[in-house]
């Protein structure tokens, strides 16, 4: 940089300690005009148009009686009236910062999100360090989904009020709606640091603390936003979700209530109490709550769907299914991705005689194998199908459906308007479209089986014993959304497996900690270096002599292959396996062991069979 510019950035500073803050601002946009990227001229700017408006904000604004007026039209709803009021003033008064705020949130309340953004903007063109108006302006960059726009107003401000608490709690917001919660972590910290009184940068905090596990900081979190406003309903929302994680459900309820005292129109809140009644078995309860949510907010598809889980812990899931057709409406919390994405109709249940199918895999590898089960249905139709499965899943489907096209889900996304196809369905759809009932879902027998070089090499390998095999898998994926609930920590669960038989580890997936633990125990092995895909799994699995393991992609891996199998149920289990009993339709070989309350899993553990050491052949 020239010592000219350096001089101009010098006078250009004075002036703005001096309080000439128009000469200020010309001299740093003369600056500017020459070096747009220079960083100090930036702050120049903003500073001596801060400064001006503060000066001038008597000349440029109407009387204060009046901005209170359009303001008081905001709380009493009347937003078309107070946008009117607002463009009104704006004409006398353009550069008024205070009014384009207002503007912005007039427009904002009244639905029209691209207005309130301009208007939000031009305030802050005119007071640079408003952070009310960067505030507002950063909601409504949210809203729209105007992320990098987000990202650069975030950094101008923390760069003009680094001490300023909104930021922070603003970024945390962003990053929680993007689910982003460790990363959000630090900046809801920095929030509450900066403003120990601020009971959103509370609330931000508990989330993130919830979903990193930590639900006792949680709810102390929650707590405290609400003893800084009792009436923030989020907050007590938030608390009773946290209670119902912990198991605490009488709480739980005590603060679902409290929020439907504040506003008895609150759909989500008939949602949680739902879930809430599902964890103390009470599903048609929860159907009622569910069905209440729906009533007061038509648009809330995640109550539409949890109509699904009810009906099916209710014993009618033969019903229940047509509910479930909502899981990939992007208005959900967390929608389920579709596999294929291409044009092809979707198929209604009609003929296919002649006509080719394309069947999609979703969610979970144990979602394709329970369901595969169906595909057989299909080709009795006369249909040609073509399978989509998830990469691991790709060898065994092709060994058990030679007949059929298998591709994986990653060769039909980049290739998935290239696939000739009359119709398509979502795997999980089947039973809904094949006629659902309890004959129809069941499995008779094993509809798996091991590909003959699989079996014979992983037959080779184990070689010949005496000693009983059982198979193990403690945790399923950890991106699951209740696998704090459903896993089971290693040395717990490897403590409580019987002596006497060989353990066999099942998963590919192992911490150090995990492996250090396997290692020291002579009668566990883990193969979890030597498996490539479910071939293999299977393979191994086809070997034991019985599995025990959580609710996992394994469980129906060895349900599907007619295995023994001992699955342990947390006490709010996933929505096909019921409420009650030890057995189910879906596989005729499979026990189940099930929590007996919230989160007890030693009870569960103790209910493992003694095993004995031999096998009887």
């Amino acid at each position: 940089m020239s010592a000219n510019i350096e001089d101009a950035l010098k006078r250009a500073q004075k002036a703005l300690a001096a309080g000439q803050f128009s000469e200020a601002l010309d001299g740093f946009l003369r600056v500017l005009g020459k070096y747009p990227a220079n960083q100090r001229a930036q702050r120049g700017v903003m500073l001596s148009r801060s400064a001006l408006a503060d000066q001038d904000f008597a000349i440029n604004h109407p009387p204060r009686h009046r901005l209170d007026e359009i303001a008081a039209m905001i709380n009493a709803g009347q937003f078309s009236q107070a946008v009117g009021a607002s463009r009104q003033f704006l004409t006398k008064f353009p550069k008024a910062h205070g009014l384009y705020n207002l503007l912005g949130a007039a427009c904002s309340s009244n639905g029209d999100e691209e207005e309130a953004k301009s208007a939000f903007e031009q305030a802050v063109l005119l007071k640079p360090d408003f952070m009310g108006a960067r505030t507002n302006l950063g909601r409504t960059l949210m809203r729209l989904g105007e992320h990098r726009k987000f990202d650069i107003l975030t950094s101008e401000s923390l760069t003009i009020a680094p001490n300023d608490p909104q930021t922070p709690n603003l970024i945390a917001a962003h990053l929680i709606e993007l689910r982003q919660f460790e990363a959000a972590m630090p900046h809801a910290q920095k929030a509450v640091h900066l403003k120990a009184d601020f009971a959103e940068a509370h609330n931000h905090l508990g989330l993130c603390l919830r979903h990193d596990g930590r639900l006792d900081q949680a709810i102390a979190s929650y707590r405290r936003a609400i003893d800084l406003n009792p009436r923030f309903l989020a907050a007590i929302n938030n608390l009773g979700l946290a209670l119902m994680a912990s198991g605490n459900r009488a709480e739980a309820a005590d603060a679902f209530r409290q929020c439907l005292a504040l506003d008895a129109g609150a759909a989500m809140v008939h949602n949680n109490l739902g879930q809430l009644a599902l964890q103390a078995h009470q599903p048609s309860d929860a159907l009622a709550h569910f069905e209440m949510a729906g009533k007061l907010d038509p648009d809330y598809v995640d109550a539409e769907f949890n109509k699904f889980v009810a009906m099916c812990h209710a014993d009618r899931m033969e019903m229940a299914f047509p509910f479930a057709e909502c899981r990939f409406d992007q208005r959900r919390k967390v929608p389920v991705a579709r596999a294929y994405g291409g044009e092809v109709p979707v198929w209604d249940g009609g003929s296919l005689a002649g006509k080719t199918i394309i069947v999609s895999a979703e969610q979970g590898l144990g979602d394709s194998l329970m369901f595969l089960r169906f595909i057989d249905r299909l080709t009795d139709m006369g249909g040609t199908v073509i399978l989509i499965v998830q990469q691991p899943l790709v060898a065994i489907t092709r060994a058990n459906w030679p007949h059929l096209e298998v591709i994986s889900a990653s060769a039909a996304e980049s290739s998935r308007n290239d696939i000739e196809a009359d119709y398509h369905i979502p795997l999980m759809s089947l039973p809904l479209h094949l006629g659902a009932d309890k004959g129809s879902l069941s499995a008779s027998a094993a509809y798996l089986a091991v590909p003959e070089s699989a079996q014979q090499e992983w037959s080779h390998r184990f070689g010949q014993t005496g000693r009983l095999r059982v198979g193990f898998a403690f945790k399923g994926n950890a991106d699951h959304t209740n696998d704090s609930n459903r896993s089971i920590p290693h040395d717990i669960f490897i403590s409580a497996l019987p002596q006497g038989p060989e353990y066999h580890f099942l998963g590919i997936d192992l911490e150090a900690r995990e492996r250090d633990y396997i290692a020291a125990r002579e009668d566990v092995l883990s193969h979890h270096e030597e498996i490539g895909d479910f071939c293999d799994t299977a393979a191994i699995v086809a070997n034991m002599d019985m599995v025990i393991c959580v609710d996992t992609s394994v469980a129906h891996l060895a349900g599907a292959l007619g295995v023994p199998t001992f699955i342990l149920l947390f006490h709010t289990p996933d929505w096909r396996w019921g409420l009650t009993g030890d057995t189910t339709f879906w596989y005729p070989s499979v026990t189940f062991i099930r929590q007996p309350e919230f989160g007890d899993w030693k009870s569960a553990l103790a209910r493992i069979p003694a095993l004995p050491a031999l096998r009887s052949d």
